[in-house]
């Protein structure tokens, strides 16, 4: 089948967002599969260590509930589950039903391979190891499914998408600060989390199709936005 140059050009913009994003994931993972602990986290572990006080402490293991995934999940689901029924479509509940899982699947997954040690050095059970972290997998997808369900065609704003990360930047700060994981555990929740929403919104199309006319899937209602 012949395909313009132009459509060419377009689809490879759509996939260079997750191409960077799983070169993103895999660099990180070389820099800790040997067990070494590479030095921006023990600069930023020791960082944290000497401005630890009570009462931040305190706040941050409040903050860092915000990613648990037993509450979000239903939270998301109940999102997608009130846009599907005002679109008359089932596609919000199955995209957000699939990025759920697949951080659930994801961080098990992941824990149990690459099974890293967390910052206080005590190694990791089987299926609970530092990286990625859950909580902050947990947020970013959530917040992507989230923004991608009720931003609509203009979702992709600065705006919204500065205040959508937010969530994010506090359950890192959380994270990191109370000393329950390394930097590089949060920050690769957000390429792999990218991948996760991408993979389960693509799935999604072939289950239940959307002829709406409008973007295929949830990244692109907030990616392909005009500036």
């Amino acid at each position: 089948m012949y395909v313009s140059r132009g459509e060419a050009r377009r689809r490879g913009a759509d996939w260079a967002p997750s191409a960077a994003a799983a070169v993103l994931v895999v660099v990180i993972w070389t820099q800790i599969r040997s067990g070494d602990i590479p030095a921006v986290d023990r600069w930023v572990r020791s960082e944290v260590a000497d401005v630890q006080n009570p009462a931040l402490l305190a706040a941050s293991e409040a903050a860092k509930y915000v990613g648990t995934w037993t509450w979000v999940a239903p939270l998301v689901l109940a999102v997608a589950g009130f846009v599907a029924m005002v679109r008359a479509t089932w596609r919000p509940v199955v995209e957000a039903g699939l990025s759920v899982m697949g951080v659930a699947a994801a961080t098990l997954v992941l824990k149990a391979v690459v099974a890293r040690a967390g910052p206080h050095g005590v190694g990791p059970p089987a299926v609970d190891g530092s990286w990625p972290s859950g909580h902050a997998l947990t947020v970013v997808v959530a917040t992507l499914v989230i923004v991608g369900l009720l931003g609509g065609p203009g979702g992709g704003s600065r705006l919204v998408i500065g205040l959508a990360a937010l969530p994010t930047l506090l359950v890192g700060f959380a994270l990191v600060y109370g000393g329950h994981h390394w930097l590089t555990d949060v920050v690769v929740a957000v390429p792999l989390g990218y991948l996760i929403v991408r993979v389960a919104s693509l799935a999604a199309s072939i289950f239940v199709h959307d002829d709406a006319g409008g973007p295929n899937h949830l990244l692109m209602r907030h990616e392909a936005v005009a500036p």
